[in-house]
């Protein structure tokens, strides 16, 4: 906090209009501007109001005086008086209200030009300089040449901004977002946020007043923690507290095959699922459903789990596939359907050979792989005939016989 030391005044004030009494009081209006400061560095007045503030002043008043900096001297200079508790950084504003050019100069109690500030008509006069506790300043408002006289809004700020608040993080693949509470700027506006990533030195700038941001490229499954500083005309904040730890994630990606991808009864196939994520995805399970029933589970290597070993009749089948998650790996499945073909079946019918038609009859006993039941007929019923597993010769010549199997729902 800067002081002013505007009580005595106001007190002597007070003592007046006890005199002019209250008739006096009542029929007062605001002066047409805010007091001016002294003439001079030597009358110079207190502040009208505590730091961080804003007033109105002027330096249209007769009989102002001249200040030098340097070689260039600067006209009609107004005066207060400053005196900080507290060891900080001031900033002092004076927009001019008109075309003319304001001057600021802050200096010692012994007139040592500390800091200035010239400008150009109709522009802000700005200074900013590091004052100490207990130490008395003057500040003039003074016109750039011999015409520069007006009115300007003087603001003064002090100190950097209080750190932000309610720091908090939330992960998401491959990233995370960060967002905080704007803090107190003691009268000088936040201009930028830092963000600090696991208490490095850089940082990543976000333009006030925006009060959140996101990264991504973060490394999946370390862990990481942000502070928060404000930057105003004053510098730094110090930094927030740190926000929770945040592990950044990524997606899994779940898809389902069948080997092989069309196989006939009774062969086995397997079902094979693979995961996929931007990290290898080694942990976890796959659990495997047809019509919402569990077939089995199993774990994930080098993103595969596979689940052999079944067998169904001809027909077409839907399995899904559920990956449970990893951690920083999420839950992801994946669903499809597999047709089972009938049983290919083959007929194993030894051959009679040459058979002397005096024989008569001859047994047969064609079978099929299938273990169904195998036909027989005569393609040449003049040469020979077939009845039940017995071919009986009719007449010399070649006997041609066939074995038939229709097959099945399964074969």
């Amino acid at each position: 906090m800067i002081g002013n030391g505007l009580v005595r005044r106001a007190g002597a004030l007070a003592l007046v209009t006890m005199v002019m009494m209250s008739v006096a009081v009542c029929t007062a209006t605001p002066p047409a501007q805010a007091l001016p400061g002294g003439d001079s560095a030597l009358t110079a007045e207190p502040l009208p109001c505590t730091v961080p503030c804003e007033f109105s002043a002027d330096n249209v008043a007769d009989g102002l005086g001249e200040v030098a900096v340097d070689a260039t001297t600067f006209w009609h200079a107004t005066w207060w008086t400053i005196e900080p508790t507290d060891t900080t950084s001031l900033t002092v504003h004076a927009d001019p209200d008109g075309i003319w050019a304001p001057v600021l100069v802050l200096t010692d109690a012994d007139t040592n030009v500390l800091a200035a500030a010239d400008t150009t008509t109709g522009r802000t006069a700005t200074l900013t300089v590091t004052v100490q506790a207990g130490t008395v300043y003057l500040l003039a408002l003074a016109g750039h040449d011999a015409a520069d006289q007006g009115h300007a809004a003087m603001t003064l700020t002090t100190g950097t901004p209080d750190a932000p608040g309610d720091v908090g993080a939330a992960a998401f693949d491959a990233g995370a977002g960060v967002t905080w509470s704007a803090p107190d700027d003691h009268g000088d506006a936040v201009v930028e946020y830092r963000v600090y990533v696991n208490g490095s030195s850089t940082y990543t700038a976000v333009p006030a007043p925006a009060t959140s941001t996101s990264f991504s490229g973060l490394t999946v499954g370390a862990s990481y923690v942000f502070e928060v500083s404000a930057v105003n005309t004053h510098g730094e904040s110090a930094r927030s507290a740190p926000s929770a730890e945040v592990v950044p994630f990524t997606i899994s990606t779940t898809s389902l095959a069948f080997s092989p991808p069309n196989p006939n009864w009774p062969s086995s196939f397997e079902l094979i699922a693979t995961v996929t994520a931007s990290i290898n995805v080694s942990t976890g399970t796959v659990t495997f459903r047809r019509n919402g029933v569990v077939q089995g589970t199993a774990t994930v290597t080098d993103g595969r789990a596979n689940l052999g070993g079944l067998s169904m009749a001809p027909g077409t089948y839907s399995y899904v596939a559920n990956f449970s998650g990893a951690p920083s790996v999420t839950a992801s499945s994946s669903s499809g359907s597999i047709t089972v073909g009938k049983g290919v079946q083959s007929i194993t019918f030894s051959g009679i050979g040459s058979t002397a038609f005096a024989t008569g009859t001859i047994g047969i006993a064609p079978t099929s792989s299938s273990g169904l039941t195998v036909s027989v007929a005569s393609s040449t019923p003049t040469v020979c005939t077939v009845r039940t597993g017995v071919v009986t010769l009719v007449a010399g010549g070649t006997c041609s016989l066939t074995a038939t199997q229709a097959g099945n729902a399964s074969w």
